[in-house]
């Protein structure tokens, strides 16, 4: 709290209530003049927000495997699409698509082989989940179009989810916000799992879209029935919830982030 933080990427973070993911105050290439010698991270013992031992974390794995215990790996949060806005900018980046910046390309390649370092890491151990998170949306709107989406974040996307779906893996991805209009190119990315908040993008939306297709993991409202509504409105909307998109075809599971 009040101490900022630069992670592996060189991006300083920085927040004002502690263990709530902060903001990052400087964008190491907001000027594409220091492209040329900045470092990417390794893989090899480099999380992205720091250094990882990756034998701790594979007897970890194994040892959940031992008791019987679903084992899952994965990316940090914020891996490609928020990564580059904070490597670069969110107007940076916005004006770098739109400008078809080619150092973009570069940078998006560097990521892209950075993260498929760390998948073929939890692709040796074997574990039963992978988990690619990213926040994509806002309230009421992506902060992408879904041209430039499709263009240059969807690409990566479908490297990492084959890599991870030919060793017969499944593939968790999860995104805060509006998806409405991302939704189906997601959706191409062989994904088997999905994470998304319930009443922004709507149950009725959510069914139509998604149910008895991919496994829903809802995130529950945090907005505004649980946090001023009564016992009994939080127990209706669960229960409408599962009501509308139950399925054994699919299935559907539920979580809860509760927040200061």
């Amino acid at each position: 709290e009040g101490v900022a933080f630069k992670d592996d990427w060189g991006c300083v973070w920085e927040t004002t209530m502690n263990g709530i993911t902060g903001t990052v105050t400087t964008h190491p290439l907001a000027n594409w003049d220091d492209y040329d010698k900045y470092v990417i991270p390794n893989p090899e013992n480099s999380f992205g927000l720091g250094e990882i031992n990756w034998n701790e974390v594979e007897k970890n794995i194994l040892n959940l495997k031992a008791n019987g215990n679903l084992t899952i790996g994965g990316l940090v949060h914020g891996h490609t699409f928020l990564r580059l806005c904070d490597i670069r900018g969110y107007t940076n980046l916005m004006y770098d698509m739109s400008d078809e910046e080619p150092k973009l390309l570069s940078l998006i390649d560097e990521i892209e082989k950075f993260n498929i370092g760390i998948i073929n890491k939890y692709i040796n151990m074997n574990v039963d989940i992978i988990v690619i998170p990213e926040d994509l949306g806002m309230q009421n709107a992506p902060m992408i179009s879904p041209e430039q989406f499709r263009k240059y974040i969807i690409p990566s996307y479908k490297k990492m989810t084959k890599r991870v779906k030919e060793n017969e893996i499944y593939v968790h991805f999860h995104s805060d916000g509006f998806l409405h209009d991302l939704l189906d190119d997601i959706l191409e990315c062989d994904i088997d799992v999905i994470n998304l908040q319930d009443l922004v993008n709507g149950i009725d939306y959510i069914s139509k879209k998604l149910r008895g297709k991919v496994c829903i993991e809802l995130d529950i409202d945090r907005q505004s029935v649980t946090s001023s509504g009564t016992p009994e409105q939080i127990e209706e909307l669960i229960r409408d919830e599962v009501k509308v998109l139950g399925s054994k075809k699919g299935g559907l599971m539920m979580i809860y982030g509760l927040y200061p």
